[in-house]
């Protein structure tokens, strides 16, 4: 595995801990520096978008966390080194 890959991973798998802990603002401030596609045909979304997403869409309880427990699987990377880019696509249990 690349070290790009590693660090798409860690990216990954912090944000689903972000989440789970209740802490949109870090959670959205991860893809900063990224474009995001929520769901196939989905317009591509920044780290405002992304907040203001989990915003809407996501329950907080009382104890401040949504009560879950995000598990991503399967990444796959397509990853151009010399154009500065790279694409991830994963599943998560929730």
């Amino acid at each position: 595995m690349s070290t790009s890959s590693v660090l798409i991973s860690n990216l990954l798998y912090r944000y689903a801990e972000c989440l789970d802990c209740g802490d949109f603002v870090s959670a959205a401030s991860l893809f900063r520096h990224a474009r995001i596609r929520v769901g196939k045909d989905a317009p591509l979304i920044d780290a405002d978008g992304m907040l203001r997403l989990l915003r809407e869409l996501v329950i907080l309880y009382p104890c401040g966390t949504p009560r879950t427990r995000h598990v991503t699987s399967n990444p796959i990377f397509e990853i151009d080194e010399a154009g500065n880019r790279a694409t991830v696509r994963s599943c998560y249990t929730e």
